[in-house]
């Protein structure tokens, strides 16, 4: 039997063994945070197996009685990776490994009657050389789903309608998290209160470099980021604002190009929103087929399959600071996915005194910053941070809390300022 992935043989082998027949019509895929509704009461549970930091759950609806009838399948599979990497490239590791051909990506919230409301998510449809498929996942921190609806390519038209059903269900579960509460003691000594030049909390300045330790769920790492001038960037209004690239060690964030604009009263960030292309960068032999497949086109050779990454051409505009003392607030909306997205902020202490890795900084603005999304209808809370920010420095330190999209589970990450270097203007 060829299946879709390399732990397949043994999924399969054991549905043959057991005989397990239970009926779940909504339920949460097992250790994370996301629900799903299965299409009808025909689709019975198969398989439920655990193994090695690994759970397999195979929902199928049971051919009648003397067919031959190869059933149609829903298999959800939730491992824990041994290394962190990113959501694209393990969804393309998984395709080039289990054989699919894609026919189509999906890359819009909504495309050709399919939706898969996942934040994190990536959706296929292909062809493994025997069934056609939709095959998605989900990844986040060093964890990952893995979803295949599946049937042989004669009868799959008459299951597309469950199958979207299915990944049209799934969302994340959500629970708010209250505001991390965290207490620094504002200094007799420090120094005058100048939260109303917010520029200067702020600076960007070519050459400019910062290193940081970085404490979250995989551990405590340096993040190293180093700033140069790149090309600006005219406004709409004719303004002209200066451009910096960013060189660092987070990989999502490396050669990005940020644009920078201090002017009355307020720090504004733009970035642009990247865009990305997948397409086949060569291909190797297949030596899985059968040799009565061999004269049908393309079909003795396997995609390799790369994304690249470019500028998509749309903007994003956040306000880091304001003038302003304790009480200061403001808002920021956008769109990011087709999600509606609010970014509230509000300076609640000044002229602090404040510690970091050995080093005392003084005046230090605090900022509470609160991220909401609109998902499906319903706004949630993704996440609280507290960012500190010294006179003539910048982000001194940052405490973000919120919820793993895909696993539901609370996170800390903190990171802290270990040197800098500012060269002069």
């Amino acid at each position: 039997m060829n299946r879709h992935f390399l732990f397949a043989a043994f999924v399969f082998s054991y549905m043959l063994l057991q005989n397990i027949n239970l009926f779940a019509q909504t339920g949460k895929i097992e250790g994370t945070n996301i629900t799903f509704t299965l299409p009808s009461d025909k689709w019975v549970l198969k398989v439920s197996e655990r193994s090695q930091g690994r759970s397999t759950n195979a929902y199928i609806i049971e051919p009648a009685a003397g067919s031959k009838e190869e059933p149609p399948t829903i298999l959800i599979l939730v491992e824990k990776l041994f290394q962190k990497i990113y959501g694209n490239d393990y969804f393309l590791n998984k395709i080039s490994a289990a054989r699919i051909k894609p026919a189509h990506f999906y890359d819009k919230t909504v495309e050709d009657g399919v939706s898969m409301p996942l934040l994190n998510g990536r959706l296929c449809k292909g062809f493994d050389g025997k069934d056609s498929v939709y095959f998605a996942c989900d990844v986040q921190g060093l964890q990952a789903v893995m979803i295949l609806c599946s049937s042989p390519q004669n009868t799959f038209p008459k299951y597309i309608a469950d199958f979207k059903s299915f990944l049209g269900s799934l969302k994340y579960g959500f629970q708010n998290e209250n505001k991390p509460n965290i207490s620094n003691t504002k200094s007799p000594s420090a120094a005058v209160n100048d939260a109303g030049n917010s520029c200067s909390y702020f600076p960007v300045v070519n050459g400019m470099k910062f290193t940081y330790m970085r404490k979250d769920m995989t551990g405590e790492h340096t993040v190293v980021e180093s700033y140069t001038v790149a090309k600006d960037k005219t406004l709409k209004s004719g303004k002209v604002i200066k451009g910096y690239k960013i060189n660092t060690t987070v990989a999502n964030r490396n050669n990005t190009i940020i644009y920078y604009y201090c002017e009355d009263g307020s720090v504004k960030m733009y970035s642009e929103m990247p865009a990305y292309n997948t397409y086949i960068k060569e291909y190797e032999e297949d030596y899985s087929i059968l040799p009565s497949d061999y004269n049908k086109p393309d079909y003795k050779k396997t995609p390799i399959w790369e994304t690249e990454k470019y500028g998509s051409g749309k903007y994003l505009s956040f306000t880091e600071l304001k003038d302003g003392g304790e009480g200061t607030e403001w808002t920021d909306r956008q769109v990011v996915n087709n999600n509606p997205v609010t970014i509230s902020s509000e300076i609640t202490e000044t002229a602090l005194s404040l510690s970091v890795r050995g080093k005392t900084y003084s005046p230090v603005l605090h900022v509470e910053r609160t991220v909401t999304i609109n998902y499906l209808g319903e706004d949630m809370e993704l996440n609280t941070q507290d960012i500190y920010y010294a006179k003539g420095v910048g982000k001194i330190k940052v405490v973000e809390k919120g919820k793993d999209l895909l696993m539901g589970n609370s996170f800390t990450t903190t990171q802290e300022l270990v040197s800098y270097n500012i060269p002069v203007k």
